[in-house]
């Protein structure tokens, strides 16, 4: 499922700026009038193509590009330093204990050897993968069209598990004990109904689910806690033990990607031009960066936050 990039590019503008009811939650608030940077970008690098996402692996970053390849950024220079083809057109990248892997819009799920800049395997999964998650023994696939969670072995590279879904899964990670997906309901034009749910790996069977407060859009886990940003601009804490929203706070016009790094959380704001530094507990904001483009995906690594934006770049940033 391909579209225009500049058609989504404006159709996520569109969709960060409308406004609707936000979920119950046991603490609520909002974002500081005033913020001041703490972190400062280091680098742009141009991409020269469309980015679906961003990892930090094996002592590099790595961009899957809509063209059918996946830049290699080398964090010394700043500078790319290798393209690995592969099969379709990437639309998630995740990489963990057991590699790097990235899904295409082809039904094709690829392993990239770091050490050789290739392909080293691909498992066709079928379906429509939209996000992947990496754990030491496992690589989970959503499949956003056949409402779908593939599991793969790693070892043998093959599907040894189909986890049905009730609604479009968006967003997926993985823990230890636990997977947890994002669906959103598939009537909804604008995704609004969105639901967090957690998965027993083993049995693949879901163990409670709650409601994200909004549209949601990127999700990152840890045994404890899970966060989760919406398009209302909103981030909210779950408690991963009892799985219920335990803070939440409008931190931005419009959320996109996630990420955890070294006490702090990092937002995207796609409308604002911005990333939000995040306190993980309380989900406010205190901390600022303005960037030069639509940030969309966001990873942390090696001192680094890195983000990748609809205009075709992708920017390093100190965790100041």
């Amino acid at each position: 499922m391909r579209r225009g990039w500049a058609a989504l590019a404006a159709t996520l503008l569109l969709v960060g700026c409308s406004s609707g009811s936000q979920g119950a939650s046991s603490s609520s608030t909002t974002a500081a009038s005033t913020t001041v940077p703490t972190a400062s970008v280091v680098a742009s690098v141009d991409l020269g193509d469309a980015p679906w996402g961003v990892a930090v692996a094996a002592g590099a970053t790595w961009v899957p590009l809509e063209g059918g390849s996946v830049a290699r950024i080398d964090p010394s220079t700043n500078r790319i330093v290798a393209s690995v083809r592969i099969a379709g057109s990437p639309r998630a990248i995740a990489g963990g204990g057991a590699g790097l892997w990235v899904a295409s819009d082809d039904g094709s799920v690829s392993r990239i050897d770091p050490a050789t800049n290739s392909v080293a395997d691909v498992v066709q999964v079928g379906g429509s993968p939209w996000a992947v998650a990496v754990a030491d023994d496992a690589v989970w696939v959503a499949d956003i069209i056949g409402n779908v969670l593939r599991r793969i072995d790693p070892r043998t590279s093959n599907v040894v598990a189909s986890v049905p879904l009730t609604g479009s899964p968006r967003a997926v990670q993985a823990v230890r004990g636990a997977v947890w997906v994002i669906t959103v309901d598939p009537q909804s034009i604008k995704d609004i109904t969105g639901v967090v749910s957690r998965l027993d790996p083993e049995t693949g069977k879901v163990v409670a689910s709650v409601a994200s407060g909004g549209s949601p859009r990127g999700l990152v886990a840890t045994p404890h806690d899970v966060w989760v940003s919406t398009t209302l601009g909103t981030v909210s804490r779950i408690d991963a033990r009892s799985v219920r929203v335990v803070a939440s706070s409008k931190v931005g016009d419009s959320s996109r990607g996630i990420a955890l790094s070294d006490g702090a959380l990092w937002v995207a704001d796609v409308v604002g031009q911005r990333l939000q530094r995040i306190d993980p507990r309380t989900v406010t904001v205190v901390g600022s960066t303005a960037l030069s483009g639509h940030p969309d995906a966001v990873t942390a690594g090696a001192g680094s936050v890195w983000v990748t934006t609809l205009d075709r770049t992708a920017i390093r940033i100190g965790e100041g």
